[in-house]
């Protein structure tokens, strides 16, 4: 069964706890496994906000649902998917290399449109996935300044597989620390205004380190 309060209850005394106020935290639900009918209920809870891996299922989803839900991409992007969905969402997750900043340019102007986007952060240089090292945040986003059909509006991580909740909180904290560090220093094109982490699993300590939009997929639709 969907239950969307249960899950802002956590949010709720996740942010009480850390001394933030609940309205500052967009919860977004990962709805990679769920199907239209589970999307919708959530829908009709309240939760207006939906993010998907792929862009076939994005697609196949929105088509069939409000007009009024905010749709997220959140997976890793591949160039040759852009043009399916650089007008069918309202923000990319997963900008994490130069040329994926090229193509969301090249079709934002074919599109005659804008995008908005969170820079990916690799918290572990060993990790496989994508995601622009810390160290090298700055020159990405100096690198990024010339697309001027690309808003920068923060960060997006996840979390390292396996770790425990003291690496967990440390990749949390050092990226708090990353988001406020560039929040002094964005090329006009770049806001440090969202700072995307945590799941299911560790969304609260997300919320402790300072997140400001969760990404909660299995809690809320699979009720693990």
């Amino acid at each position: 069964m969907i239950d969307v309060e249960a899950i802002r209850q956590q949010i709720r005394s996740a942010a009480q706890a850390a001394g933030r106020s609940e309205e500052d935290i967009t919860l977004l639900g990962a709805s990679k496994y769920a199907d239209v009918n589970q999307v919708y209920q959530a829908y009709q809870q309240g939760l207006t906000c939906f993010g998907e891996n792929r862009s076939e299922g994005l697609l196949s989803k929105k088509d069939k649902l409000p007009d009024d839900i905010s749709w997220h991409f959140i997976g890793q992007l591949q160039t040759n998917k852009v043009k399916y969905i650089i007008d069918n969402v309202e923000l990319i997750h997963s900008l994490d290399r130069l040329s994926l900043a090229n193509e969301l340019q090249k079709r934002a102007v074919a599109k005659q449109t804008s995008v908005n986007a969170l820079v990916e952060i690799r918290m572990d240089d060993r990790e496989a996935r994508g995601g622009v090292l810390p160290e090298d945040a700055m020159s990405f986003l100096e690198q990024c300044a010339s697309f001027d059909r690309i808003s920068i509006r923060g960060l997006m991580c996840v979390a390292p597989l396996g770790c425990t909740q003291k690496q967990t909180e440390d990749c949390f904290a050092k990226m708090r620390n990353l988001f406020d560090k560039l929040s002094h220093a964005c090329p006009d094109n770049a806001e440090m205004h969202i700072l995307s982490m945590g799941m299911s699993h560790d969304f609260p300590l997300a919320i402790k380190h300072g997140a400001t939009l969760v990404r909660v997929g299995s809690a809320l639709f699979l009720n693990k």
